[in-house]
């Protein structure tokens, strides 16, 4: 019947399927097959406003979020930059960073900074306590020897001094100031960028008093003490003005300070989009003390010495296929080792450091520390 014909092509059409006879002799070309009906505007707009509604559906509000599930939140969507250390020195180079207690750093074979766990350390640092809480139970107080035991800074009783802009008497301060902004052709406000410091680092393959100067900012711009645009800020300048002296001051402290403010001042800023500071110490820190899947980190000093760039990926992904961080037993025991292995080895103004009344509840030593470096 015809009835059924028209009926199958119909719905042969309205399938999407398009079959095409072989013209028969005398009957001219085949018909063309019968185009599907359109589909009505409000039929085709209305999946379009259900997928809408779901991905807003889809959106949970951060102040409906559990705490458990805060610490896999983006804090502030901040932008960490990767920083890097240049360590292909020349022999004499190595000579003065060794000089200067910058030795441990000499070891440092990783190359950017992995950012995946970053927002979680922000996290779960208390930067007004000092306290590194990893999970439930978990935690444990951030000190200078903690600093030290990731970087083998120099470590005493002396402060770092810095510029004071504020000074009624600032005549020396100044012309410390205006004697680098002229070597360096700046010239206003105009700030020094870490590039034109690392590049004339390069040309100083004698290494000499300026060498050790370098080093010690660039190191401290660069990752242990960032900023945010890459720059130098001038009032490090003091604490290496006189190069002999860089190795009597208390840099484990001044990073740990340097930390704790720029974490504090990240919380405490709703609007901030950035968060500086030495991040890589408490991703170390945590890689050591934290022993994962029974695993106990090596304590050999510095610790940085231990971790590259694919053994941290490594581990940051077997530990979020784990069920994320702070899963396994934290090492309460072994760390910080700078506090209970004391050597003086580098400068030795005594055979014995003197632990045989027992350990020392002090905060201070009252000598440099120094390690032997591997």
């Amino acid at each position: 019947m015809v009835k059924k014909k028209i009926t199958k092509k119909a719905v042969d059409a309205e399938q999407g399927v398009y079959s095409y006879k072989k013209p028969t002799k005398g009957k001219g070309k085949p018909k063309e097959p019968a185009k599907p009906k359109p589909v009505p505007k409000k039929t085709q707009i209305a999946p379009e406003k259900s997928k809408a509604v779901s991905k807003k559906a889809g959106k949970i509000p951060e102040s409906d979020i559990p705490e458990s599930e805060k610490a896999k939140i983006v804090p502030k969507k901040a932008k960490i930059v990767p920083k890097k250390a240049n360590t292909n020195f020349s022999p004499e180079q190595k000579q003065d960073v060794e000089e200067i207690g910058f030795g441990g750093l000499l070891h440092l074979k990783l190359k950017t900074l992995n950012r995946q766990m970053l927002p979680w350390l922000v996290e779960n640092f208390n930067a007004g306590s000092c306290m590194f809480t990893i999970a439930t139970g978990k935690e444990f107080v951030v000190t200078r020897n903690d600093i030290c035991d990731v970087f083998c800074l120099p470590l005493s009783d002396i402060c770092v001094p810095e510029l004071n802009k504020n000074s009624e008497d600032e005549s020396v301060d100044k012309r410390i100031i205006q004697a680098w902004r002229s070597d360096y052709g700046l010239s206003g406000k105009q700030p020094l960028h870490l590039s034109k410091l690392e590049s004339r680092m390069v040309d100083l393959v004698d290494g000499g008093e300026e060498f050790k100067r370098c080093f010690v900012l660039q190191a401290m711009y660069s990752f242990l003490a960032p900023t945010t645009n890459r720059t130098v800020s001038l009032k490090l300048l003091k604490a290496v003005e006189k190069v002999d002296e860089i190795k009597t001051f208390d840099w484990c402290s001044y990073v740990l300070k340097k930390l704790k403010k720029v974490v504090q001042k990240y919380k405490d800023d709703e609007n901030a989009q950035n968060v500086s500071g030495c991040l890589l110490a408490l991703q170390i820190m945590y890689f050591h003390r934290h022993n994962f899947q029974g695993e106990k980190e090596s304590s050999t000093l510095p610790l940085v010495q231990h971790w590259t760039d694919v053994k941290i990926k490594k581990r940051i992904k077997l530990q979020i296929k784990a069920g994320g961080y702070g899963q396994g037993q934290l090492d309460t025991i072994t760390y910080p080792a700078s506090q209970l292995n004391f050597r003086g080895t580098v400068f030795k103004p005594a055979p014995t450091l003197g632990y045989d009344k027992g350990p020392s509840t002090s905060v201070t030593t009252g000598r440099i520390v120094a390690f032997e470096l591997p």
